[in-house]
């Protein structure tokens, strides 16, 4: 479950980076340093995130887990008319993580205190990114 976790990380970094990359029009100073943050949210956490699972000894297949973040990527839409169809593929792909965080936190018995209160955070920061999203979609 951790590692599933660590790929919605791991995409929404690629993402949100890309985004950065491509954002333009009259908002873009605005756009380009929000994505800009939020890809290093992101990075942060899945570097967290992965750095526990394998200190802990779980399995974590790095090679497998970015093959499937590029295919998750490959299904979103890299070159948009305007900035505000990155912020709502981001803000989808942010309740999918959120979701995720707070299963992982409910069901995985498996998982010791210390990387729920890791998972429980990154959930917090999503909740926080989430009306941030929305605020930006209008």
């Amino acid at each position: 479950m951790l590692s599933k976790l660590a790929e919605l990380l791991r995409t929404l970094q690629l993402y949100t980076h890309i985004a950065h990359n491509y954002v333009k029009g009259p908002l873009f100073l605005q756009d380009h340093d929000f994505l800009g943050d939020l890809y290093k949210e992101y990075e942060s956490d899945y570097d967290d995130l992965v750095e526990r699972i394998i200190g802990l000894g779980k399995p974590c297949n790095l090679k497998e887990l970015h093959k499937m973040s590029i295919a998750s990527l490959e299904l979103l839409p890299t070159e948009v008319k305007e900035n505000k169809e990155y912020f709502v593929q981001i803000l989808a792909l942010e309740r999918k993580l959120n979701d995720f965080a707070n299963e992982v936190c409910k069901k995985d018995p498996s998982i010791s205190e210390g990387t729920k209160q890791l998972v429980g955070d990154i959930a917090n920061k999503s909740e926080k990114r989430m009306y941030k999203l929305k605020q930006r979609i209008g």
